[in-house]
């Protein structure tokens, strides 16, 4: 979230809802994700508009190659 920041970039999650993935769907709310679209199949898009970003514990390193960022 803070590399999008940076970048300017906007944070986007595409969810299918199968049912046995409530946990995800849960997961995307908890974390500030707000519901941008939906249709009938259960394709779901997640907005996330970044002003609250959610910081990693201190036990997770994120490390993005050089070149890497999209």
């Amino acid at each position: 979230m803070r590399e999008a920041q940076k970048q300017g970039k906007q944070m986007l999650a595409d969810f299918r809802d199968t049912g046995r993935n409530r946990m995800m769907n849960i997961s995307y709310h908890f974390a500030g994700f707000k519901q941008q679209s939906a249709d009938q199949e259960g394709r779901v898009l997640f907005h996330h508009d970044l002003q609250q970003a959610v910081e990693f514990p201190d036990y997770i390193e994120v490390l993005v190659p050089e070149g890497q960022h999209q």
